[in-house]
């Protein structure tokens, strides 16, 4: 199946960057469903906060962002279902590594478990009427991590890039949930359309595919999110 192109015309490094997240952006919510907000900033978690993401998947229906600008906001932790990192460039190992790095950070800053707020109604003591409360817990996982490489990547095969995705997330402790790469910018080959991610529960041991890998990651994303308390309950910090 063939994937959209995202090719930004602007020629400045960083106009090219802040298009291709605002096109992809667009991307996701055309084919996600609707209760998924899409912004880009910080998350924000007992008073820390993470570094930069380029795209961030949140809730704005129970949630609101602690800080929302025009280009970049500030989320509360528990209100985000996932974070992305975009690449407009041809991705490298270096490129990789600090990709990984980076949401390392973020999901190591989140390690503990993540505060949600219950609210129910209970009877009041003296048994007259009712009363509100609010009951904290803490409950996981964190947020689901991705990297989006638009322009294809200098690896020659999909083996070499899990390999290294492999190594990178264990040396950081970091989870790939999808390592997408795109390459439609050949005229003479097929797309280039990869995606690569570490297995549940293991030892950062990966998988890949060579086909539909865009539609194949949105799927997934649906349901790695339906399985998270995001969306269900308050976030609690």
């Amino acid at each position: 199946m063939s994937i959209i192109k995202i090719r930004p015309q602007e020629r400045h490094s960083s106009s090219k960057g802040t298009e291709a997240e605002r096109m992809l952006s667009e991307l996701l919510r055309k084919y996600l469903p609707q209760k998924y907000s899409i912004g880009s900033g910080f998350l924000s978690e007992n008073e820390k906060l993470s570094p930069q993401t380029d795209i961030v998947i949140y809730d704005n229906m129970l949630n609101v962002p602690v800080y929302k600008g025009v280009a970049s906001s500030v989320f509360k932790a528990g209100s985000v279902y996932g974070c992305i990192e975009v690449t407009i460039g041809k991705l490298t190992r270096q490129k990789l590594e600090a990709d990984i790095k980076k949401l390392g950070k973020l999901r190591n800053m989140l390690k503990k478990n993540i505060g949600f707020k219950k609210i129910r109604t209970q009877p009041h003591p003296t048994g007259r009427g009712s009363v509100v409360a609010e009951e904290t817990f803490k409950a996981g996982p964190p947020p689901r991590t991705y990297i989006r490489a638009l322009s294809g990547t200098t690896y020659t095969a999909p083996e070499k890039l899990a390999a290294d995705v492999k190594k990178i997330t264990t040396k950081y402790e970091a989870h790939m949930h999808g390592v997408l790469v795109i390459d439609s910018n050949r005229s003479n080959s097929p797309e280039k359309e990869w995606l690569i991610w570490t297995k549940a529960f293991s030892d950062y041991e990966t998988d890949y595919i060579k086909t539909d890998a865009f539609y194949t990651l949105l799927k997934t994303m649906n349901a790695n999110f339906m399985g998270m308390h995001v969306g269900i309950y308050p976030a609690a910090n």
